[in-house]
């Protein structure tokens, strides 16, 4: 992989991890991860607000015809499908794109085979 698509490849990841995931592990977190106790239901709207910020981001970059990295079939295609469909499963608005994109990446044989696998 040559620098330059090395580092959107990077970027692509980084992004997904740190700011398009991380409104709906917050949702997650206070919605049925954490002990009940330590829930803060007041903090959802601010994981939906920064979710929300992260994905109108994402759909100024990507347009979701191809893969991340164009023709190029990568890791940053399944983690972004992944973050997609746990942000469809927590009823979190997405772009059609972007569920179209997701769409995509889930019905791919290798997706469906891995799926299977994992019951």
């Amino acid at each position: 992989m040559e620098w330059e698509t090395r580092a959107r490849y990077d970027e692509s990841i980084f992004f997904v991890l740190t700011e398009l995931e991380q409104g709906l592990w917050t949702n997650g977190k206070h919605r049925f991860a954490l002990p009940e106790e330590h829930r803060v239901s007041d903090i959802l709207p601010t994981a939906t607000f920064e979710f929300n910020k992260a994905v109108s981001t994402l759909s100024h970059w990507f347009d979701g015809d191809r893969f991340v990295l164009g023709e190029q079939f990568t890791m940053a295609d399944i983690i972004l499908a992944h973050t997609l469909n746990w942000a469809e499963s927590f009823e979190f608005v997405v772009p059609e794109k972007l569920l179209n994109y997701k769409n995509r990446m889930y019905a791919r044989e290798a997706c469906k085979r891995a799926l299977a696998k994992a019951g």
